[in-house]
């Protein structure tokens, strides 16, 4: 059976090629094209099954018409699952595909996507949590690709997307203070380094300080991998902590993994959720999963990849972005895991 054509597609809809071309791609001129006919377009384009030769359009356009998102050290992490997830779908919305891209043999992840992009099977790049001292990133800013960064450190000098990491905590603070808790715990990892920054802990000390109430710290084991030996290790620590008792009614956790090793160091002291700790986390990665379902900060993945690839989409489009940083704000998601005192 012979493939459908544009002309084909055009004689169906009673209208000439560009008019076509223009419908479907909504490319230049589509504006000025009138909604009936542009609905008369994909009418006949759906009636002939007629599917647009991506090929054909790349080699004529010089774009892959994709874009390339970096996976990390750790792709099959829940969190860098979620940004891709993210990226995919915002990608998709703008009529790309999207590839994921790690290293080949000893090449960085990065280095890969730029030779696909000098072989234009790309038209651009999101990369997420990146340091903004990793040279992969310094020699992407050289190299002229369309790039936009998710959760990267303040330092790097390309545009981002990221989370309002300062709007969370302060969302966090104001609802147990809301529920009549006086006395807060912030935990946090031990060792932090530049992707685990230090403002969601300043941010929690001056809201804190603004409202009156009391607050402790804990820091605890460094980030590491696999999630469940992370939470172990915490469970671990927090359980020494909780030897010289609990020093608040409501908890404010780095993430939502933090407040996973919180809720197990509890159930080992026989304490409960949230009758002698209301807990809330950060990401609502797996908050809805948790027992009760934990009150936690979301990271608004989707919003994030759409953020990151609204920003690319401008440089596709000649626009100059430099280092933007776009700002999402999470969501406060309440659950079962605080209460009112």
């Amino acid at each position: 059976m012979t493939r459908p054509r544009l002309r084909d597609v055009a004689a169906v809809a009673g209208v000439d090629i560009a008019t076509v071309s223009r419908a479907l791609n909504r490319s230049p001129g589509v504006e000025v094209l009138s909604a009936e006919c542009v609905r008369r377009v994909e009418v006949a384009a759906r009636k002939l099954r007629y599917r647009p030769n991506s090929h054909a359009r790349s080699m004529r356009t010089g774009k892959a018409n994709a874009i390339g998102v970096v996976s990390a050290a750790y792709p099959s992490h829940p969190f860098i699952s979620a940004i891709i997830e993210g990226v995919h779908g915002a990608a998709l919305t703008h009529g790309c595909h999207c590839v994921t891209i790690g290293g080949e043999g000893k090449e960085d992840a990065v280095a890969t996507a730029l030779r696909f992009h000098a072989e234009h099977r790309i038209d651009g790049l999101v990369v997420p949590l990146r340091s903004g001292r990793d040279p992969a990133l310094a020699a992407l800013d050289r190299s002229g690709c369309p790039a936009a960064l998710i959760d990267a450190a303040p330092t790097a000098r390309l545009p981002s997307a990221g989370i309002d990491e300062a709007v969370g905590m302060r969302k966090a603070v104001d609802h147990l203070a809301e529920l009549g808790h006086r006395r807060l715990l912030y935990l946090e990892y031990g060792q932090p380094h530049e992707s685990f920054r230090g403002e969601r802990r300043r941010v929690v000390e001056r809201r804190a300080a603004e409202l009156g109430l009391e607050l402790a710290a804990w820091s605890l084991a460094p980030p590491t991998f696999p999630i469940d030996r992370e939470i172990d290790a915490n469970r671990l620590a927090i359980l020494e902590r909780l030897a010289a008792g609990l020093p608040a009614t409501g908890a404010v956790c780095y993430n939502d993994s933090i407040a996973l090793a919180l809720y197990a160091a509890l159930r080992d002291r026989g304490l409960r959720v949230p009758e002698d700790l209301s807990v809330v986390g950060f990401d609502d990665l797996y908050a809805a999963l948790a027992y009760p379902p934990l009150t936690t900060l979301s990271h608004m993945f989707g919003a994030l990849g759409n953020a990151a690839v609204d920003l690319l989409m401008s440089q596709r489009k000649g626009e100059a972005v430099g280092a933007r940083m776009v700002l999402v704000e999470p969501d406060l998601v309440v659950r079962r895991s605080t209460r009112e005192m």
